[in-house]
Order: structure tokens, then sequence, then C-alpha cells
């Protein structure tokens, strides 16, 4: 389902819930991606992108404390090409605006399902191999 490039891909999981957290590693795991980094809050994630600068986020909009579209405008100061996509259990309008202003690659409405992940993983594959410059938003529902 993925290539072997696609395989060497840092990835981030970020999710306030212990168990969204695991199904994302187990499914990641379970396809040959090693390289994966947790974090349970916005707090962690950002200390974690610095020391780590993955290539994709998983995002969770809702979360304690700092969310994910804070998160997102966190990570994004940096200006380190990440592509990160956001996960709800639900859309917005208001939360698609605030991702595609901050700079999100994706939105992914739960439940997460190994297709919705495949699909976004490969298309933001595609995106950091081919360096584009203007990224429109990706959506799963």
């Amino acid at each position: 389902m993925f290539d072997k490039s696609t395989l060497n891909h840092k990835i981030m999981i970020v999710d306030d819930d212990q168990l969204m957290r695991a199904l994302l590693v187990s499914m990641l795991h379970a396809e040959g991606f090693e390289q994966l980094i947790i974090a349970k809050d916005g707090v962690e994630a950002s200390k974690q992108f610095i020391s780590y600068q993955p290539d994709i986020i998983f995002l969770d909009i809702e979360m304690p404390g700092v969310d994910g579209i804070e998160s997102l405008r966190l990570i994004k100061k940096h200006n380190f090409p990440v592509q990160i996509i956001m996960v709800s259990n639900h859309t917005t309008e208001d939360w698609l605006h605030a991702a595609i202003h901050g700079g999100a690659s994706a939105f992914l409405v739960k439940p997460i399902t190994l297709k919705k992940i495949s699909a976004v993983i490969n298309e933001c594959s595609r995106r950091i191999t081919q360096a584009a410059e203007h990224v429109d938003l990706f959506v799963s529902e």
C-alpha cells in the first residue's frame, strides 16, 4: 500500500485520547512505519516537533489546554516543511477555515480507517516529494 520512501517518513501522532493514539500507532506499525512520535497534547507536540521534526503530523483538533488549531499555528511558525493532517470527530466551517488558514495539509473526520489514512499519507508523501509551494486542503469524511 505504501512505497519504501513513504515508509521512511517520520510521523507524529497528537491526540489526547489514548485509544485513538494506540489505534493510529497500531495501524501505522502494521503498514510498516517505524518512525512514530507520540504526543498526548499540544504542549507536548510543540516540544516533540522541535526535537524530531516529523514529516507528517496527525493532529487532533479537540484537546484540552492547547487545542489542535493553536498547535497548528505554533508548529507552522517554525517554517519547517511539515504536512499536518487535522483530525476531528466532526467538521465545522470554522475549523475548516482555521485549518486552511493555519496551513494544514489535510482534514480527516473520525472514525479513522486504513483507507483514509492511506489516502492522506500518500497525498502528503507526494506533496513532500514534489515540495509544492501551494497545497490545497484534502478533506476526507
